[in-house]
């Protein structure tokens, strides 16, 4: 099964990618609401309009009623594109926030994908060390003295228990006295 940080790890990947797809689901949403009230404002806008065309051709004796009219066909229409310059700014600001969260949840799900797959490497690693102390012999403790469990670079066990630092001519160089030892 599942260990503590497995299920974490699976169950906070999960909610991620439920969060993605209900974001997906918002967006549409969102663009269904935007699209409705485009064809609204739209159709709003031309029943406006129809019904000033309408009454400029049944007041055309009154100068003043005309221009009335057209000044009102003009704020009908400035009004307008008010509003589809407020419904681009919406949907915009709404299509940047989606995409900034998508990005973040992405990242967000790699990072997990990250934690899962070093998590897996750990538990790997530490069966594998596991593995091999089962299968290494038991040493004794004598055995183990006469052994350099640490090896430095460019230092050579002497048979007298010394370290001696390789020279260049291939003499031996004691790193305890000062001469140089043939």
């Amino acid at each position: 099964m599942y260990s503590q940080g497995q299920f974490q790890c699976h169950l906070s990947l999960a909610q991620s990618q439920q969060y993605i797809w209900e974001e997906e689901i918002r967006a549409r949403q969102f663009s269904a609401l935007f699209r409705l009230r485009e064809k609204a404002l739209w159709e709003r806008t031309q029943a406006e309009l129809a019904w000033l065309e309408h009454c400029k051709k049944n007041a055309l004796s009154k100068e003043d009623s005309v221009t009335e009219i057209k000044r009102k066909q003009e704020e009908v229409v400035s009004r307008l594109r008010h509003e589809e310059a407020e419904i681009h700014h919406w949907r915009n600001v709404c299509k940047s926030g989606r995409q900034q969260r998508r990005l973040l949840l992405y990242h967000h799900r790699d990072i997990l994908d990250i934690k899962k797959s070093t998590t897996h490497l750990r538990q790997v690693l530490e069966n594998q060390a596991m593995t091999e102390t089962d299968a290494r012999p038991r040493e004794t403790a004598s055995a183990l003295e006469g052994k350099s469990l640490i090896t430095k670079p460019g230092i050579i066990p002497a048979a007298r228990g010394e370290d001696k630092l390789p020279s260049k001519q291939g003499r031996q160089v004691s790193p305890f006295a000062s001469t140089v030892m043939h």
